[in-house]
């Protein structure tokens, strides 16, 4: 049986993003682009009647371990791929479109990539990218270029994810 590997590359460009005058410099959510295709990924729509209560369920939880057990439980009763609005209602904020069309990018099998400046919100991208393996049974490799960051996410993704579905090495 062959694993199915996407990825998504979060890069911080501040530098860049820095010294471009302001007329050159793009908005986050006009950053996230697929590899393979420019193309507007479809928006998936559930067919299952019960996904509102699912999704106001999920939302109830958001920020929580609860809120990805609500996720996995609301696919495995459907029996069917959770839309997007299931994913956003696992955070307790609102997404930006780029955020969600990286997830749209994942459900097409394509790799992602997401470049924007810091503190514009690529980790959530990431984040949306855990939950999304996380509830279709599949594991998940995080990789940070510091120590400090690794520990960091660790503790975070505990938090959101459950220290059981979460590890360091």
């Amino acid at each position: 049986m062959a694993t199915r590997c996407a990825r998504v590359m979060l890069l911080t460009c501040a530098r860049a993003f820095r010294r471009a005058p302001s007329r050159l410099r793009p908005r986050a959510s006009a950053v996230a682009r697929r590899a393979e295709s420019d193309a507007p990924a479809a928006t998936y729509a559930p067919t299952h009647p019960a996904w509102p209560q699912h999704i106001e369920a999920i939302a109830s939880k958001a920020g929580a371990p609860g809120a990805l057990d609500a996720l996995r439980n609301a696919v495995a009763e459907t029996e069917e791929e959770a839309p997007d609005e299931a994913y956003a209602a696992c955070l307790p904020f609102p997404l930006d479109d780029y955020q969600i069309d990286a997830l749209r990018g994942l459900r097409e099998d394509r790799n992602v990539i997401v470049s924007a400046p810091t503190g514009s919100g690529k980790t959530v991208a990431g984040e949306l990218a855990i939950a999304y393996a996380l509830a279709r049974g599949e594991r998940v490799l995080y990789t940070t270029p510091l120590k400090a960051l690794s520990n960091q996410k660790f503790d975070d993704f505990c938090r959101a994810f459950g220290s059981e579905n979460v590890g360091l090495s």
